[in-house]
């Protein structure tokens, strides 16, 4: 196996790699990128008076950024106003986002626009909207207020940038600002369903891993998310209640996504631990979803709760994920394959990629939720901050991690799998009989007494007449009895766990079951079967001799005493034949 590992010399690469990976998309990420836009597009930051009357925050000519309006909610009002800029611009409209709550705009005091008061009058959760506002030709230097009314007990905190320019400069600017999510959340999304559609062939067809099954859910979830939490499908459908829902169900999914593929995949989390935390995930998520479809609370408002057990539930995968990187070495050496990530192995290398990535994501998932809290609760102007850049490029790393991990060890797999295959027909078959030969059958023996529970069975059997046929037909024909004794025994006994020939004359069949009637009903078929080939062919007369022991559930046992015993019974019946044969 050493031959198909990586060495630890170059397990810096790894990080390396990420590392550069990740520069090409913060420089992918950058202005130089950017298209020039025609009319320009220019945020309405200052001169604005602003009134939260939630909680009495009141501001005359502040800049947004600056105006700490404290908690907006409680179905109490937020007025903002200013006056527009004076230069016109075709097609010149005001855009901006809003969380959870209703929107007016009015032009010197005439409504020229509304969103969700609707959903607000019946109590549904208001979405997250871009709010696209069209001005009329005349409004250069006329006063705008926009009044926005929240219904949940916390909708928002502070103001996304107010946009005026032409229409289509402000969408190019929204969407230049988050081509990084777009890129990563489209590739996880693409990704996850491509991997999804290929594990679940190779599970069905080819006896693959369930767990990548799972990995391929993380990676669609987290892919919506990132779409669904940076607003970009709220640009190609008008479906703003869905998205937004759509954005929380995939959060809640991603650690039940996980934990669920670190169970199926890693043996180190098949505990009972680790099953209680899945079962509540799955409740949290049936809950949150059933009292949001059934408006009794809606899942925005369970946030904090996922958050802590996140938070929780990320400590505890990372201690064990290093727990059981440390006993990896002591297993080395045990036959048992290790399991880490989705493929069996006892490569340690492969199994600490995997770590690698589970690592980087989980510390930036728990910096992303810390920031959260303390630009939430700590700072001012929460919403215009708020970003997972953190989770995305964790996500990545994640999801490549797993990548390599398969990869790596796929690799590792199919090529100790082939040479396994290619060393065992060397050294265990018999090239006469094509049976396995001796050696394999000791070791089966010897193994006898761990793995068979259910007790097991041994008979030996003996071909009569070998030196006779030798001395008189020659080796060739005696090779030809063998050989016509060997497929009778395979067809006879197709049912033994392992049948073998231990040399000259000596046969053994091997049965993982310690059965008298099974024993029995072998040697009858063998008989039969025997008889058959002897009325096909004239050439010689095949018959046998045989014994056999049995060991049966609950005795300690030695195998090799069982075979003896076989063996010596066997012997027995050999000398009632050869009697026989002399008083003939």
């Amino acid at each position: 196996m050493d031959n198909y590992e990586f060495s630890l010399k170059r397990l810096w690469l790894i990080p390396i790699l990420m590392f550069f990976i990740i520069m090409l998309l913060v420089a992918f990420d950058s202005p130089f990128f950017n298209t020039k836009n025609q009319y320009g597009v220019q945020e309405l930051v200052d001169g604005w008076d602003v009134i939260n009357e939630n909680t009495g925050a009141s501001f005359k000519n502040i800049a947004l950024t600056k105006a700490d309006i404290g908690i907006a909610g409680n179905y109490k009002p937020v007025t903002m106003n200013c006056t527009l800029p004076s230069k016109r611009i075709p097609s010149g409209a005001l855009i901006f986002r809003t969380y959870y709550c209703s929107v007016e705009v009015y032009l010197d005091g005439e409504l020229i626009y509304t969103y969700a008061k609707d959903i607000l009058e019946k109590g549904h959760m208001c979405p997250k909207h871009y709010n696209v506002v069209p001005l009329p030709d005349n409004y250069p230097g006329r006063e705008v207020t926009i009044v926005l009314m929240p219904n949940e007990v916390y909708s928002f905190s502070g103001f996304a940038p107010i946009y005026f320019g032409n229409v289509e400069d402000t969408y190019r600017t929204i969407l230049e600002s988050k081509r990084l999510p777009l890129l990563i959340g489209t590739f996880l999304c693409i990704f996850g369903l491509a991997m999804f559609i290929t594990s679940l062939y190779l599970f069905v067809y080819h006896n693959g891993n369930i767990a990548l099954i799972f990995a391929a859910n993380i990676s669609f979830d987290i892919g919506t998310y990132i779409l669904s939490f940076n607003d970009l499908y709220l640009f190609i459908a008008d479906a703003d209640e869905f998205y937004t829902f759509i954005e929380y169900v995939a959060l809640f999914c991603i650690p039940l996504s996980i934990i669920i593929f670190l169970i199926a995949s890693n043996s180190y989390f098949r505990n009972w631990v680790f099953y209680l935390v899945a079962v509540l995930d799955v409740l949290i998520i049936a809950y949150t979803v059933t009292m949001h479809l059934l408006n009794i609370e809606h899942i925005c408002n369970y946030l904090s709760i996922l958050h802590f057990v996140g938070i929780s539930e990320a400590v505890l995968f990372i201690v064990r994920l290093i727990m059981s990187i440390v006993s990896i070495n002591k297993k080395k050496d045990d036959e048992e394959d290790i399991v880490l990530g989705v493929v069996q192995s006892k490569s340690t290398i492969s199994s600490l990629v995997f770590l690698i990535g589970v690592i980087i994501f989980l510390i930036c998932v728990i910096v992303d939720i810390s920031l959260y809290i303390i630009r939430r609760d700590f700072g001012s102007n929460f919403e215009r901050h708020s970003n997972i850049n953190f989770f995305i490029i964790g996500s990545l790393c994640f999801v490549l991690s797993i990548l390599l991990n398969y990869f790596f060890l796929s690799i590792e797999h199919i090529s100790v799998e082939n040479s396994a295959k290619h060393l065992k027909g060397l050294a265990y078959t018999d090239d006469l009989t094509g049976l396995s030969n001796r050696a394999r059958c000791e070791l089966e023996i010897a193994s006898l007494g761990k793995k068979s529970r259910e007790g097991f069975s041994i008979i030996s059997i003996d071909v009569d007449k070998l030196k006779t046929v030798n001395d008189t037909m020659g080796h060739h024909m005696g090779d030809k009895l063998l050989k016509v004794f060997s497929d009778a025994l395979k067809e006879a006994l197709n049912d033994a766990d392992l049948l073998g020939r231990m040399g000259g004359d000596e046969f053994i069949a091997i049965y993982k079951k310690g059965s008298e009637s099974l024993c029995r009903s072998a040697m009858n078929r063998l008989v039969e079967e025997v008889d058959r080939c002897n009325s096909k062919q004239t050439e010689f007369e095949l018959s046998f001799s045989y014994g056999y022991a049995i060991c049966k559930n609950g005795r300690n046992k030695n195998p090799r005493n069982v075979y003896m015993e076989a063996d010596k019974k066997m012997y027995e019946m050999k000398k009632i034949h050869h009697k026989e044969r002399e008083s003939l």
